[in-house]
């Protein structure tokens, strides 16, 4: 109990600091604080939408079918509304119980306990785990990898002592994990991994054909569950690209993502939210030395296997459970993808240290314990230190600005957050520096015409809508924002038809009817303005203005008696 206490003290001063982290504007608006049907708390509506989104139709405030994480933000909006403080301790608290749940299955699998808590304690603290716990949207992380966590102790009690009662706790864990967020997809290998070492059900030498054949046949319920929910995912994801990689690219991508990831567990300094495609490491050195790395680590983790099996386990889990995040189509990562890696990975560290140094010479209990201690205490004020760069959406994205290299991600949201809080001056050159990375983004170009607008350059503003709906046909909101600036520069006309555009395209945006009704009017095309504040009261009933200038219309012109 002391070294439970001790860990939940540690990881409450590494991680205390989320709680006065706002939203970030980078998914949290979309999925969780402008998600119309999770605001409400929970709710019957809302649960029946948590378990269709992205499965029986494409919902835009779900990005992929995860009804568990859905359900799971209803009951904090229960519970704290729009305070972020609660939904960010939320986050902390799963962490803390996936790091104590893992040292509980590691201890009982293995008997090693200060192993298993050392081995825990790196994976909770360490700076990599920040995204997951300080960024709001990443709770699909935390509480995939506890229904994961928790499938691998079902697991565990099944072997000790088979039973379909038990097989099917483990069935309905991994189904929660993968309802919440399909990275644990791979756990069906990973509990193979298991077999291996701890739980010695399979012997490399010699070979039991039949051993297994048994324990592989063991999973075959496992991997279909796997297997739906890969084409879930496949079939409603929706993957935004600006590139589209070569077949080498393809090929050397995943590679070179192993070897990065690996380096940030190393050295993890100038972490980032968002990391631009690293088009620069897949030249054919960084290439070819990360290919050697990757084969000659595996190499020696099969020859050293064979005596020292849990660093064949390290490796394997590391390279099974980040296989979905690799990057087939781009050379993007992120540090959240480490979550479930690095569950498996520290184990090298926690029984291969002593075991390696024990070869050497003998050291004292005392100075591996020191050495110890002062590793994870660094880890500790790394990932204090990092969570204050997420204190909100402008710190975050400035930070990544600072570490990074043309990131036109960071760019486009510094900026809007800045724009949001009336900071137009700070606002505009992310905006410009964003599209002159990444021309292709329309949200880019819509936000520098808002800026521009707000300093007056309409002439300007209305060259980058133009761009933004010529990228994005169906944007809605820049057509909407075309039309004012053409108003205020006097093109009513040509208003007209890019608010037409933007209520075409988005029936219910009510904004753009008012707006349209109001030009329509001055235009002298009563009826046709009639017909636009009537929409805006029918998506907007407390549209005052929409109502007023009705009730205006009515007097100057009554509406035509239906003819007979």
């Amino acid at each position: 109990m002391a070294v439970v206490a001790v860990l939940a003290v540690l990881v409450c001063a590494a991680f205390w600091d989320v709680r006065t982290c706002d939203f970030i504007n980078l998914d949290d608006n979309v999925y969780v604080t402008e998600n119309v049907h999770i605001r409400p708390g929970l709710t019957w509506e809302g649960f029946k939408w948590a378990l269709t989104a992205d499965l029986f139709e494409d919902a835009p405030n779900a990005d992929y079918w995860q009804p568990v994480t859905f359900v799971s933000r209803m009951i904090d909006f229960h519970l704290f509304g729009m305070n972020p403080a609660g939904h960010h301790l939320t986050n902390l608290l799963i962490h803390l119980l996936n790091g104590l749940l893992l040292l509980h299955i590691f201890h009982r699998l293995t008997g090693a306990f200060w192993a298993s808590a050392c081995s825990a304690a790196l994976f909770l603290l360490h700076p990599l785990r920040v995204e997951s716990v300080a960024w709001v949207v990443e709770r699909k992380d935390v509480l995939s990898a506890l229904f994961g966590l928790m499938a691998i102790e079902a697991y565990r009690r099944h072997v000790l002592k088979p039973s379909i009662g038990r097989y099917g706790w483990v069935c309905a864990a991994f189904l929660l994990s993968l309802m919440s967020k399909p990275m644990m997809v791979t756990l069906p290998i990973l509990l193979l991994v298991l077999d291996y070492w701890p739980l010695n059900r399979l012997a490399i030498r010699p070979l039991d054909v039949r051993v297994w054949m048994r324990v592989l046949l063991e999973k075959v319920p496992l991997l279909g569950l796997s297997a739906a929910s890969a084409v879930i995912t496949l079939l409603v994801g929706q993957p935004q690209a600006f590139r589209h990689p070569s077949y080498g690219e393809m090929l050397a991508t995943p590679i070179v993502s192993y070897v990065r990831y690996l380096g940030l567990t190393v050295w993890p300094v100038d972490l980032a939210i968002y990391y631009p495609p690293a088009d620069a490491f897949l030249n054919p050195v960084t290439v070819a030395a990360s290919a050697a790395l990757f084969l000659g680590i595996t190499v020696v983790s099969i020859r050293l296997g064979i005596r020292r099996p849990w660093v064949l386990f390290a490796w394997l889990w590391f390279v099974v459970s980040l296989l979905p995040a690799v990057g087939l189509v781009n050379s993007t990562i992120a540090d959240r993808f480490t979550y479930a890696p690095h569950m498996g990975l520290f184990v090298v560290l926690a029984w291969g240290v002593p075991d390696l140094i024990s070869n050497k010479w003998r050291p004292r209990p005392t100075v591996l314990s020191a050495a110890a201690v002062f590793i994870i205490l660094m880890c500790s004020v790394a990932s204090w230190r990092q969570v204050r760069h997420w204190r909100d959406s402008v710190t975050v994205f400035e930070r990544a600005i600072s570490v990074t290299t043309g990131n036109w991600m960071a760019h486009y949201n510094a900026g809007k957050a800045l724009l949001d809080a009336g900071d137009v001056d700070r606002a505009l050159p992310h905006f410009i520096e964003s599209v002159q990375i990444q021309p292709a983004n329309p949200e880019s170009q819509n936000n520098l015409g808002n800026a521009l607008a707000l300093k007056g350059r309409l002439a300007e503003a209305i060259d980058h809508f133009k761009v933004a709906v010529r990228l994005k046909v169906d944007y809605a909101k820049a057509h909407y924002n075309l039309g004012n600036a053409l108003f205020h520069t006097g093109r009513h006309a040509e208003a007209v038809d890019a608010y037409r555009e933007a209520c075409r395209w988005n029936p219910e945006f009510s904004e753009a009817h008012y707006n349209l009704g109001y030009v329509l009017a001055g235009l002298g095309r009563i009826e046709e303005a009639r017909i636009q504040f009537q929409e805006t009261v029918r998506w907007n009933p407390d549209h005052w203005k929409a109502r007023h200038h009705l009730n205006r219309l009515n007097q100057i012109s009554p509406p035509a008696a239906p003819r007979s």
